[in-house]
């Protein structure tokens, strides 16, 4: 696809914090030059994570390009037309349109549009179009808010009610079935249905311990156990610097710290976290002994890599993931329902039996998962437990009436 000058560039970005001085930010550049506004808004949804501005940029791209393709401003878009136009160009292969300002105003309709070519051999997602809506509604609201675009074409609009005096606020585009047009028999073919994962959401204690046993070395396990104990992020585990670690206390520290060479680093607050003796031990050990023999960068990163060209550095989410995958499956484990994340779930799992036991408070919890302020988090877990153990309460109960006698029918 012809980029029409602009693209995603990659950029230090100097910072005044008590942890950093630069951060890692994407922006959007026309011939090399980036984009003002633009690029401000995207600062602001990096504030957290780049890797959710990384994201952003890229959705933010594409509408960019159609509209330069069609020798349109972010600015001069007025009418949902444009952005009809614009999801139906994710789905068929025509990049045009008819310039709006050609059309008379009866005729900017997405129905006035010819119909576009299928796209050979591609497919997109109800959820990446979805996506790629909310990301620029999220920024025309943000050029409303600072009064730089006096209407956002996604606007909530008020019109009459026929034949009366009354108004009614028209759906926020948003929320509608974005492929709705007059298209739909050549659009609904070239969307990719949503497929229902199953992923393992938490693991018994048998399937930690055959993990446990077939990852493949000490670093590996270590990791894997972390988040086992201490229900930290995997962003969280990868961050980790040898400073982060006291083996004389048993603690790990989740700090937010930039972060630029594996892009872990910490979504929630910081904390430290306790470990048992016997990890702790173990994390000596592999500091003293793996790490210690593929550390040829000295490196401050805890986890890295021991083989290939990214020998010393530090340990990616995605080699990681891999790694659990391929040793998982070797004892039985779909890979396609192997997560990282899962070990974070299954500590919650069991933080929410001992609240329901009276041993912690919901406080606890939030502190030791690192959910500042935020109980709508805790209250989808605690469903989640709650589903999990009704199933195994509806078990026993049917496993007590298979004693019972078998029910006939006398003649």
């Amino acid at each position: 696809m012809q980029d029409y000058g602009l693209k995603v560039e990659k950029a230090l970005m100097p910072v005044n914090n008590s942890f950093e001085n630069e951060r890692i930010q994407y922006l959007i550049t026309e011939d090399g030059v980036p984009l003002y506004e633009v690029n401000r808004w995207l600062e602001l949804v990096s504030i957290n994570s780049y890797l959710t501005g990384e994201t952003y940029a890229y959705k933010l791209l594409s509408y960019l390009r159609f509209l330069k393709a069609n020798k349109l401003h972010y600015l001069e878009v007025k009418k949902r037309f444009v952005l009809e136009e614009y999801i139906k160009s994710l789905v068929f292969e025509k990049n045009q349109i008819t310039h709006i300002n050609d059309l008379p105003t009866s005729n900017k309709t997405s129905s006035s549009v010819n119909t576009h070519q299928k796209r050979k051999n591609t497919k997109i997602s109800k959820d990446s179009i979805i996506l790629r809506i909310s990301v620029i509604k999220n920024f025309y609201n943000w050029l409303e808010d600072n009064d730089i675009s006096d209407q956002s074409p996604l606007a909530t609009q008020n019109k009459p009610n026929n034949g009366t005096p009354r108004f009614h606020s028209t759906k926020n585009f948003l929320y509608r079935q974005i492929w709705n047009f007059n298209t739909q028999k050549f659009i609904t073919p070239n969307i990719i249905p949503k497929t229902t994962q199953n992923h393992i959401k938490w693991y018994t204690e048998k399937e930690i311990e055959q993990i446990l046993i077939v990852l493949p070395t000490l670093r590996d396990k270590i990791i894997f156990k972390i988040s086992i104990e201490t229900g930290a992020r995997i962003g969280e585990i990868l961050g980790l610097h040898l400073q982060d670690f006291n083996g004389t206390d048993g603690i790990i520290t989740i700090k937010k710290a930039p972060n630029n060479e594996n892009k872990a680093q910490a979504k929630t607050i910081e904390r430290d976290l306790y470990i048992s003796d016997e990890l702790s031990a173990s994390i000596e050990n592999y500091i003293r002994g793996e790490r210690g023999e593929s550390d040829i960068y000295f490196s401050t990163f805890l986890f890295i890599n021991y083989k290939g060209n990214k020998k010393g550095y530090a340990v990616n989410q995605r080699n990681y993931l891999k790694i659990l995958k391929n040793w998982a499956s070797k004892i039985g484990f779909e890979k396609k329902d192997i997560r990282t994340h899962s070990g974070r779930s299954t500590h919650a799992q069991i933080l929410l039996e001992y609240l329901f036991e009276g041993k912690v408070t919901e406080h606890y919890i939030m502190a030791q998962m690192g959910w500042k302020g935020n109980i709508n988090t805790l209250k989808k877990y605690t469903r989640s437990y709650n589903e999990k153990s009704r199933m195994k309460i509806a078990k026993e109960l049917l496993e007590h009436q298979i004693k019972y006698p078998i029910i006939t029918i006398e003649d």
